[in-house]
């Protein structure tokens, strides 16, 4: 039987995602990090950077972590569905 275990830097993150849900609902915020739009939109977040790095999705950066706004979210499904149309 193989037992899968999270490190604990993984294990901590996690926590993070958690406690950080339990005040403002996710689709309510104004910026979410790239895990939080991963988790919000069930996209993986090999998907959301691909779209920052083609230049579709806008995000800044506060330390080492990349937040994507509302604003930026919703431009970005425009361009996508836009694409699709063509």
């Amino acid at each position: 039987m193989t037992v899968i275990y999270d490190s604990p830097r993984k294990r901590k993150k996690k926590e993070a995602l958690r406690e950080e849900s339990q005040g403002v609902p996710l689709a309510e915020r104004l910026a979410w990090s790239v895990d939080q739009l991963a988790q919000l939109t069930s996209l993986g977040r090999t998907s959301l950077y691909a779209l920052m790095s083609q230049n579709l999705l806008a995000f800044y950066k506060a330390g080492s972590r990349r937040f994507i706004t509302a604003e930026a979210w919703k431009k970005c499904l425009e361009c996508l569905s836009a694409k699709e149309s063509k």
